[in-house]
């Protein structure tokens, strides 16, 4: 059983969970009334979250998985507090990470449609028939060889 950081992690993931909170609530206002609603409510959330990053990374060891995780934040910290100075910017990437699946997905199962294709000329039975979302769905598990064949 693995307890690297257990009992210290509740504390970082409420703290995730409001500020995504906050950020649904704010979501449709302008970038200046963002702006005043995260400095007045997610900074002193996020000055309570450092102070208790630091807390942690002193007393869990440097190998617990945690112990890896929050050096490596405290590290990024003035691009992860960005969000409070600047009410433009979203709190995430999940734009542009939807944005770039989409890009990676299709350049993962270009060559398997290519091979399907060129053996759908030679061969009137092709072994090969591609269901994208089962593709998609393979490919997103990992098991990109059977994403060639469909499954």
């Amino acid at each position: 059983m693995r307890r690297h950081g257990r009992r210290s992690l509740p504390k970082g993931c409420a703290a995730a969970v409001h500020f995504h909170d906050i950020e649904r609530e704010i979501g449709g206002l302008s970038p200046e009334r963002r702006l005043v609603v995260r400095q007045e409510r997610s900074a002193p959330l996020l000055a309570d979250l450092r102070a208790w990053m630091e807390t942690e990374r002193r007393r869990l060891s440097s190998k617990s998985d945690l112990g890896k995780a929050l050096p490596y934040a405290l590290g990024r910290w003035t691009g992860l507090a960005r969000f409070t100075a600047d009410g433009r910017l979203a709190i995430d990437n999940n734009a542009a990470e939807r944005a770039l699946r989409r890009i990676a997905v299709t350049r993962k199962i270009l060559p398997y449609q290519q091979a399907c294709q060129s053996a759908s000329k030679t061969d009137p039975f092709p072994a090969c028939k591609i269901d994208p979302s089962m593709a998609v769905l393979a490919i997103s598990e990992g098991r990109e060889k059977l994403a060639m064949c469909g499954v």
